[in-house]
C-alpha cells in the first residue's frame, strides 16, 4: 500500500502538475485537460486501492482497529488530492 501511495504521489506531481501549468497558460487546451483528468483518475484509483487493502485485510480475518488506518488514510488522501475547482469547471 505504501508503494501505491508513492506511485500516486508521482502521478500527482508529474502528470497533474504539468497539466495544470499547461491549463494555466491556455485554458482551452483539450489535450492538457485530458491529461489533467487522467492524472486525477489514476491518483484516485491508487488511493482507493489502499482502502481495498484494508478491506481485504478485514476479509482475511484482520481486526478493524488494524484496518482502520488504511481506510482513514485513503479517505484523507482523496480529500487532499481532490481536483481544484478552477480546472474542474471546464
Amino acid at each position: 500500500s505504501l508503494m501505491n501511495l508513492g506511485i500516486a504521489q508521482l502521478f500527482s506531481r508529474r502528470i497533474v502538475t504539468a497539466a495544470e501549468e499547461a491549463l494555466a497558460r491556455n485554458s482551452s487546451d483539450g489535450t492538457a485537460l485530458g491529461r489533467w483528468r487522467q492524472g486525477h483518475l489514476i491518483t484516485f484509483v491508487l488511493c482507493e486501492s489502499v482502502a481495498l487493502f484494508g478491506f481485504a485485510f478485514r476479509m482475511l480475518g484482520g481486526d478493524l482497529l488494524q484496518a482502520a488506518p488504511l481506510y482513514v488514510l485513503a479517505f484523507a488522501l482523496l480529500l487532499v488530492w481532490a481536483p481544484r475547482p478552477e480546472f474542474a469547471r471546464q
